[in-house]
């Protein structure tokens, strides 16, 4: 599934520069997750071609607009999907897919809260890139607005960061971000390898230096300050 919306991007790439503002709500996922269930049989291969199938027809919707808007097709993409994979979990008891697939293994910021606008997304992606390049790790962030179906906030980093494989093609290992602006809470879990350079004490320093600038709601900010302590300790 993810490599078919990678072939999706082919579209969009030439629209990436530096953005205004363009975010995915709720209703979309909303309503490709009741179409799609409505067409659902039980074939779990059925289900992810009918999914990558109107996946790609949304995307595809008022192309000129998200031209002129310079919009994050990788990021709007990766976003929908999400969304709509939630949906069908929670309410199509026919729906067998029980993962969230990504449009690209190198996606390093999933906005799916709505969180920071095109711009900051940009900012904190190229900040990114440069942490990779220079320190040879994976960085992920996601913004949540639910944490369906996991319980808590430990959990949801722990298994999300498994089943997107975080730091697995990276040389000293990675790490996955999980901001909650609804339990004002923030997580980052390494994974075992990088654990031996960046500990998890050394984790929770760093989100207590955090917290005052996410209790002022200066998240683009913050983030900014984790990447560069992240660099800074490893």
């Amino acid at each position: 599934m993810k490599y078919s919306i990678i072939i999706l991007l082919g579209l969009f790439i030439s629209c990436k520069t530096n953005r205004t503002t363009t975010n995915l709500d709720s209703k979309p996922s909303e309503s490709l997750a009741e179409k799609l269930c409505n067409q659902f049989d039980d074939n779990i291969e059925n289900q992810l071609k009918l999914q990558m199938k109107l996946i790609q027809e949304e995307s595809l919707k008022n192309l000129d607009e998200k031209i002129n808007n310079e919009s994050n097709p990788l990021s709007e993409i990766n976003v929908l999907n999400y969304k709509t994979t939630r949906d069908l979990r929670k309410n199509c008891s026919k729906y067998k897919i029980k993962y969230y697939a990504l449009g690209s293994i190198f996606t390093r910021v999933l906005d799916i809260d709505n969180t920071l606008n095109n711009k900051e997304e940009d900012e904190i992606e190229l900040k990114i890139e440069n942490l990779e390049k220079e320190k040879k790790v994976q960085l992920m962030i996601v913004t949540i607005d639910d944490l369906y179906p996991y319980e808590g906030i430990t959990e949801y980093s722990i298994e999300q960061g498994n089943d997107w494989n975080v730091g697995k093609y990276a040389e000293n290992g990675g790490l996955i971000v999980v901001l909650d602006k609804n339990d004002r809470n923030i997580r980052l879990s390494t994974d075992n390898k990088l654990k031996k350079e960046l500990t998890d004490k050394e984790c929770e320093e760093i989100i207590e230096f955090l917290k005052p600038l996410f209790k002022e709601k200066r998240y683009t900010k913050g983030l900014n300050i984790m990447i560069d302590q992240i660099n800074q300790r490893i």
